[in-house]
């Protein structure tokens, strides 16, 4: 029995690794694409400045545009903000508490914040399939369908709940087994020391 218990072990924290992995890699990928649809409209801008200053005219499309890229592109970056902790925590007080216990808060505030967002994805869903249903367009010069920028705007928040439900699971199982630094690295707070590049000449 203690032989089964100590093979299975690490080929569950493997897996566990795997999984943190693969999250982390698409949480970057779906980053990389806000950030590629956010540096889309900053060119759509540049040609509307340029077609308003030089030509004397407009595209009548860069407001309605930039509109969609900035809420779906920056939506997109909230699940590698999440994986990477860079959300905004206030953590003087729980700083002081025992180590399990923040182990513990930490785990509660992601359950939360995911919680939380599952709750504004819903309705994000539901904001698209009303405009789906109703045909619903913008009333502007491209009469846009609102259901296709609702509809990405709600799979990125999908997104980030997926990322949140698998991080949570991780952060969970990790402290069943009372690795606390292993829940904390997932759930918790980036600390001063992590955020701080490594001395030249000791970087591994």
């Amino acid at each position: 029995m203690t032989e089964d218990t100590d093979d299975k072990r690490p080929a569950g924290t493997a897996s566990l690794a795997g999984l943190l992995g693969a999250t982390a890699f698409a949480a970057r990928g779906l980053a990389i694409l806000g950030g590629l649809i956010i540096i889309a409209a900053a060119g759509l801008i540049c040609v509307e400045v340029f077609v308003r200053k030089i030509l004397g005219g407009s595209t009548g499309v860069t407001d309605e545009l930039c509109s969609y890229a900035l809420a779906i592109g920056s939506t997109l970056a909230f699940p590698y903000c999440l994986v990477e902790r860079a959300h905004i925590r206030v953590d003087s007080f729980t700083r002081l508490m025992p180590a399990r216990l923040q182990a513990v808060i930490d785990l509660l505030a992601l359950a939360a914040l995911t919680g939380f967002f599952a709750l504004v994805a819903w309705y994000a869903v539901d904001t698209a399939w009303v405009s789906l249903i109703r045909d619903s367009r913008a009333m502007t010069q491209l009469r846009t369908p609102l259901a296709l920028p609702q509809a990405l705007w709600a799979a990125a928040h999908v997104a980030f709940v997926a990322t949140g439900a698998v991080l949570l699971i991780i952060a969970a199982v990790r402290l069943a087994r009372g690795d606390r630094a292993g829940c904390r690295a997932v759930a918790g707070t980036r600390t001063g020391p992590e955020d701080m590049p490594a001395p030249q000449g000791r970087q591994t």
